[in-house]
């Protein structure tokens, strides 16, 4: 993910499932990349994170 306002990176990996968990994110808005080899890179732009918020994004990845 990106904070869209400071450029700050954050990355992880996701378990066997294809779940992931990023916390401590700053309030914000964020571009989510998702990316594996093989497949097409999956992006969600402008996603927007409040103080006390929690979210689900879905980041189904395609064949090339």
């Amino acid at each position: 993910v990106t904070h869209t306002q400071t450029q700050q990176i954050r990355s992880t990996v996701t378990d066997g499932s294809g779940f992931f968990t990023l916390t401590n994110l700053q309030p914000g808005q964020y571009d989510i990349t998702a990316e594996l080899q093989g497949f097409k890179k999956a992006v969600r732009e402008s996603v927007q994170l409040d103080a006390t918020g929690a979210l689900t994004v879905a980041l189904p990845l395609s064949t090339t």
